[in-house]
């Protein structure tokens, strides 16, 4: 009797101690595949910051042609300012391309639709003020770009993770920590 009270805890041992195993194993699994694709979200707005420094460039770069009396409709300079722009979109597209498989269908339609939309020319040749259209332009791009790592971050769930970890953070011992960066 007191051998089969033994085998059956061992058995219900090894059964809690085989579920243990595969829920670790998945969450083991869930955890990589969330941190690849917060790389890959990484790696995209990263792209999207490198976007707005060359288009910040194109403004330093028009204002450093107009006060300089240069002819502000140099085709040239215009040109190879807006090679930097193109080269920008096209490093974000293979971007990803490569990190796809981190992406819903709907959030990579959006900013392939956005980065489909910069394609073109700002043309301030009949502008008086040629700088504040450039500003307002690169505005816009701005919240734009804004608005993508918003939808990001929900999908990520950056907002929700950051709660649970302060939650955490304020019932472990590390109250004293947490109330000595407030102050």
């Amino acid at each position: 009797m007191e051998s089969i009270f033994t085998e059956g805890i061992s058995i219900i041992a090894l059964v809690f101690s085989a579920l243990a195993y595969l829920r670790g194993r998945n969450i083991d699994l869930q955890n990589q595949v969330y941190l690849k694709k917060l790389d890959a979200y990484s790696d995209v707005i990263g792209e999207f910051f490198k976007l707005l420094k060359v288009l910040y460039d194109i403004r330093e770069e028009a204002e450093r042609l107009i006060l300089e009396n240069k002819s502000f409709i140099n085709e040239l300079k215009i040109n190879e300012l807006g090679n930097k722009v193109d080269d920008e979109i096209e490093q974000i597209h293979n971007e990803i391309g490569l990190k796809s498989i981190f992406f819903k269908e709907e959030l990579i339609d959006e900013i392939i639709q956005y980065l489909n939309s910069l394609y073109g020319e700002i043309d301030t040749r009949n502008s008086q003020n040629p700088i504040e259209d450039l500003d307002s332009y690169i505005a816009f791009q701005t919240v734009k770009l804004e608005e993508l790592i918003i939808k990001m971050k929900a999908e990520l769930g950056i907002d929700e993770l950051n709660k649970k970890l302060l939650k955490r953070v304020e019932r472990g011992n590390f109250k004293r920590i947490f109330r000595f960066l407030n102050t």
